[in-house]
């Protein structure tokens, strides 16, 4: 008859008892208990593992060697014991505790990689830096922006309905026909429902990324525009799936074309381009778009273009959409 394995570990002042108990081979799971012993309030744990029938087999053997551990994590100031984590020192996996599972770090950062996908996007990550735009030398710090335009699939989660003109262009197409208040409101939503701090780019963020990080590039990673562009000459007199054309440097795709980006600057004639991370102008009553579209000429969708896409911010096109912004997680 299995007898569940203990062990005891003492983490500064606690004594935490590890329990694992019978493998189930036909739900894959092992039982596994952490409690603490000495706090007034006692933490108890009771989890399980997911794992296959071998692998279960290395795992207990793991546990009797030692090798699999107890981690707490203590609230600040009072030493409580939140919760606690497994880590095995065979490999350094660490498996955090959600839920009634002991689930591994890798797998946890999987599954928040597809929730952000279903409902922000695929987002990258733009290392700081500095560059060069109108004349003056322009540093930020780190941000994530969408590697795709906001899409009307991704809208129509969040918000419920799809403005868009180009609605029979499918759930992969761009977003349109949403001012710059609506993407406000999606993004607002989108943070409640996430728990995230998601944003529009500001022009800067906007100008560095679409150059790959701050290079010479004509249009929005390279020199060619209808390799990285849908704009009037080879759109066909619409909007496409995003992702169709080259992607720049960073990885991103439709920076230029397709349709205009807003950003959360207020207008100013001068762009906003000395001291760190700057901002646009505090006030105004014109927002600002980047990028060109798919029925503007080939100038308007140029990496440093300004011209043409400046207005209030309860506008709405079929030519404007928007891409999200983040700080770095």
């Amino acid at each position: 008859m299995f007898m569940t394995l203990a062990r005891h570990y003492s983490i500064g002042a606690e004594s935490l008892l590890l329990e694992l108990g019978q493998y189930n081979a036909d739900k894959q799971v092992y039982p596994i208990t952490i409690r603490n012993l000495t706090q007034t309030v006692k933490l108890t744990m009771n989890g399980s593992i997911n794992m296959p029938r071998d692998s279960a087999r290395t795992f207990k053997q793991e546990y009797i060697n030692g090798l699999i551990r107890p981690q707490v994590a203590v609230r600040a100031g009072n030493g409580e014991v939140l919760t606690a984590a497994l880590i095995n020192d065979s490999d350094s996996s660490i498996y955090e505790y959600v839920k009634g599972e002991f689930i591994a770090v890798a797998e946890l950062k999987r599954i928040e990689a597809e929730r952000e996908r279903q409902t922000a996007g695929e987002m990258v990550n733009v290392s700081g830096g500095c560059f060069t735009a109108n004349g003056k030398q322009t540093c930020l710090d780190a941000f994530r922006i969408g590697k795709y335009d906001v899409t009307q699939g991704q809208y129509q989660r969040i918000m419920g309905n799809n403005p868009s003109h180009f609605s029979s262009c499918g759930d992969d197409c761009p977003v349109e026909k949403v001012s710059w208040h609506d993407a406000q409101a999606f993004i607002s939503k989108l943070n409640r429902k996430t728990g995230k701090l998601y944003r529009l780019p500001t022009e800067v963020e906007w100008e560095y990324a679409c150059r790959s990080g701050g290079k010479n590039e004509e249009y929005c990673g390279g020199n060619d525009i209808d390799a990285v562009a849908w704009y009037d000459d080879n759109s066909g007199s619409k909007t496409h799936q995003v992702g169709q054309k080259q992607p720049n440097g960073l990885g991103l795709y439709d920076m230029s074309g397709n349709v205009w980006q807003w950003v959360q600057d207020w207008y100013g004639s001068d762009f906003p381009s000395s001291g760190n991370n700057p901002q646009g102008a505090s006030s105004g009553s014109r927002r600002v778009g980047r990028g060109g579209s798919w029925d503007r000429e080939a100038a308007l969708a140029r990496s440093e273009n300004r011209r043409r896409n400046n207005v209030p911010p309860d506008f709405s096109s079929l030519r404007v959409g928007f891409r999200l912004a983040s700080p770095v997680q």
